[in-house]
């Protein structure tokens, strides 16, 4: 089938279709209602989920503040209740009387006793694991435990509670006896009732952290698999953690963790931040926590749980919420889908009829454009020029017979053919770019060489285009080749016979430039002579040979003005001086001091208006201004000479120079022939001259690219009308001779 014919059909179909627009516009309102539906329901289920989550936090954050005030309360009852037994072993007359009466005396073995006694029901009716009882320079003196010595680490704490006289708890600490972790209670015995009265002793309570302070610590009043307290305080750049941990084995007075640690919770407390926060643990698991400072203590306490457990209720909530929108959104969408189902059977109906009628019509008209298309088929193959359709492979898929008539092969042989290796093309550049500037641009033209089926190698002018298909992409392209070999061999021709006429340009230019140069030594001969004869004959010649050498001797000085002008004329064209910037104002101003004579002589006046400034060869506007100005003093009528020079117009391109004078004029006429060399409109009697002083000026004014003309009247003067371009190529480049 024609492809015509299948476009035809296409918009056939496509004609039908645009009968559904109604249809389209109810689907279009069912899917706007069903994104509508499904939007609200999903921001609707969103809002309630983000709703439980923050409810889900904001009680997890209650319960961690509760338990961490909890926590602390009981630590700082535990540690008062610390102080108070200290207090009470200090200021008790009867016990701080007795250890008194035995530290001054030790050799008394009844109060010892009574003492030891005293401690070891101390110990076992109490939370310390063991007591020892110093003198005043901290030495043991009677302990529960036999062989138990002073930590060197609780010197310190010592001495301060025997300088200050009151009890101090430390800080935990590991035992350098055992390495166990262990809190001291050290109480200073001195007499309570005499504030000067030195302190003796000290008792130092040593106090198991894992009997009470840690399961206290440790304890978490409501079930949970991951929910734990922490005690930790700061040791130099690091964060110590104090008590055991649920998720890390022998961590106590061990664990040390930097306090750069980023989003670490230990440490962004031990740096000032505290109340509710999120971050890891010292498992580097994410958690949400609670931390408080306990008073009175260098201890911080952080209450905290797994993000993951204070969150898992929300996920299964999640997972229903989806569960529940899903169902509703896919209810919407079964209701609608119904009503279009309903609308769209409709719909097909009326299409299908419609569709019918309308391949009815479009039958008739594809074969009415069926025969269109074969006439303008028919005017392809009548046409001269190769005109060729190549596939995207560059393979021939169309020849017409301009294409047969150009290179040769039939229709038959080219088509399938790659064009290129057919045709042997020559291309001017690397193909692949004339490809990407087709496809880039749409289009080229050039000019390419074949070779025929001959062997004839030809100059064709070949224009590319390309062919798009509907979805406006490249399908192919289409190729018109025109030959032009004849043209271009007329080309090369008309470029050989230019070059030789300029060549021999330059010979008769340089050839006239040697002859006169040549010539002038016999004449200055002829001229040196002559005079010489003129002014020494003393008498030896007749007056009639003395008229024939004088006029002998004037004509050789007509000759060398002759010679002089030919010179001139020539060098126009044989010397080569680089363009300058050239002040035109300055060049008139010389001008009018070479020919200052000549002014004083006519009693002549010079006026000029402002001139540009061009790029040009200096010496040869200084002759052109020079000649022009010249004769509009030379040919004078009765009145003195007035010579105007003014730049009436002009572009940013060239400007325009008229040199008027109020002279005899001349008939226009004899305008071309003022310019040529030697033709002269009056008598040598006349006005003196060569007449080849404007022909000067015309060849100095082509050659700078410019033109030259003039208007007159006879008896009212003449105008000269000068029109030069500003610039050249670049200052400093050389003019070419013609």
């Amino acid at each position: 089938m024609p492809l015509s014919s299948l476009s035809a059909i296409g918009r056939v179909d496509l004609g039908a279709m645009s009968k559904r627009t109604e249809s389209r516009g109810f689907f279009y309102q069912l899917v706007s209602i069903f994104c509508l539906l499904a939007i609200g329901i999903g921001i609707a289920g969103y809002l309630y989920y983000r709703n439980q989550r923050e409810q889900i936090k904001k009680n997890a954050y209650h319960e961690l503040h509760s338990i961490a005030g909890l926590k602390v309360s009981q630590i700082s009852v535990w540690r008062e209740e610390r102080m108070a037994d200290a207090l009470t072993f200090t200021e008790d007359p009867a016990s701080s009387l007795k250890l008194r009466e035995w530290l001054r005396n030790q050799g008394d073995s009844r109060v010892r006793d009574e003492i030891f006694l005293w401690i070891r029901s101390l110990k076992e009716h109490s939370d310390y694991d063991n007591i020892l009882l110093t003198d005043a320079q901290g030495i043991p003196r009677l302990t529960v435990t036999p062989g138990t010595q002073v930590d060197t680490q609780l010197q310190d704490q010592l001495e301060q509670a025997m300088t200050l006289k009151i009890p101090i708890l430390s800080d935990l600490y590991r035992s350098e006896a055992d390495g166990s972790v262990r809190l001291c209670l050290t109480a200073p015995i001195f007499d309570p009732q005499d504030e000067e009265a030195p302190v003796i002793g000290a008792l130092l309570l040593e106090i198991d952290p894992y009997r009470l302070l840690y399961p206290l610590v440790q304890s978490w009043p409501a079930l949970s698999r991951t929910s734990e307290t922490l005690l930790i305080r700061r040791e130099g750049d690091d964060v110590l953690f104090l008590n055991k941990l649920r998720h890390k084995e022998d961590a106590e007075l061990s664990l040390r963790m930097p306090l750069s640690s980023r989003g670490l919770i230990a440490a962004r407390a031990l740096s000032g931040e505290d109340g509710e926060m999120q971050g890891m643990d010292y498992r580097n698991v994410r958690v949400l926590a609670y931390a408080r400072a306990v008073p009175d203590s260098s201890w911080l306490l952080i209450a905290k749980t797994d993000f993951e457990e204070v969150y898992a209720p929300i996920r299964r909530l999640a997972l229903l919420v989806a569960f529940v929108v899903g169902v509703m959104i896919a209810g919407a969408g079964v209701s609608l889908s119904l009503v279009w189902s309903k609308q769209q059977q409709e719909a097909l109906r009326k299409v299908h009829e419609e569709l019918e009628r309308k391949i009815e019509e479009r039958t008739a008209k594809l074969a009415k454009a069926n025969e269109e298309l074969g006439e303008k088929a028919a005017l392809l193959e009548l046409a001269h020029d190769a005109i060729l359709v190549r596939d995207l492979e560059d393979k021939i898929v169309f020849w017409n017979e301009g294409a047969v008539e150009t290179y040769g092969w039939t229709a038959d042989e080219a088509l399938g053919k790659i064009f290129c290796a057919l045709l042997s093309t020559e291309f001017p550049r690397p193909p692949h770019e004339l490809k990407e500037e087709l496809f880039e641009k749409g289009r080229w033209e050039g000019e390419l060489v074949h070779t025929t089926r001959a062997g004839k190698r030809i100059v064709v002018a070949s224009r590319w285009a390309l062919q798009m298909d509907s979805f406006a992409g490249p399908r192919g392209i289409l190729e018109i080749n025109r030959d032009i070999t004849e043209q271009k061999t007329s080309e090369e021709e008309l470029k050989e016979y230019t070059a030789k006429l300029e060549r021999s340009n330059r010979d008769l230019a340089d050839f006239a430039f040697i002859a006169s140069h040549d010539l002038q030594e016999p004449l200055r001969k002829i001229q040196i002579f002559g005079k010489m004869l003129m002014e020494d004959n003393n008498g030896c010649l007749s007056g009639e040979k003395e008229d024939y050498i004088a006029r002998m001797w004037n004509a050789a000085n007509r000759m060398q003005i002759l010679i002089d002008d030919l010179l001139k004329y020539s060098r126009v064209t044989v010397r080569f001086e680089p363009t300058v910037s050239v002040d035109l104002n300055i060049l008139v101003k010389e001008v009018l001091g070479d020919l200052s004579c000549a002014l004083q002589k006519t009693g002549g006046s010079i006026e000029c208006s402002e001139l540009p400034t061009i790029e040009a060869d200096r010496t040869q506007m200084l002759q052109l201004l020079q000649n022009l100005i010249s004769n509009a003093l030379k040919f004078h009528g009765k009145e003195a000479p007035v010579v105007r020079i003014y730049c009436p117009g002009g572009n940013d391109n060239v400007c325009e120079i008229s040199v008027e004078d109020n002279g005899i004029g001349f008939d226009e006429r004899y305008l071309d022939r003022i310019f040529v060399p030697f033709q002269r409109l009056h008598g040598r009697g006349e006005y003196e001259g060569t007449g080849i002083g404007l022909a000067i000026c015309r060849k100095i004014v082509e050659r700078h690219g410019g033109t030259i003309t003039a208007r007159s009247t006879p008896g009212k003067g003449a105008t000269f009308i000068v029109t030069l371009p500003l610039k050249h190529a670049g200052t400093g480049t050389a003019l070419s001779r013609e």
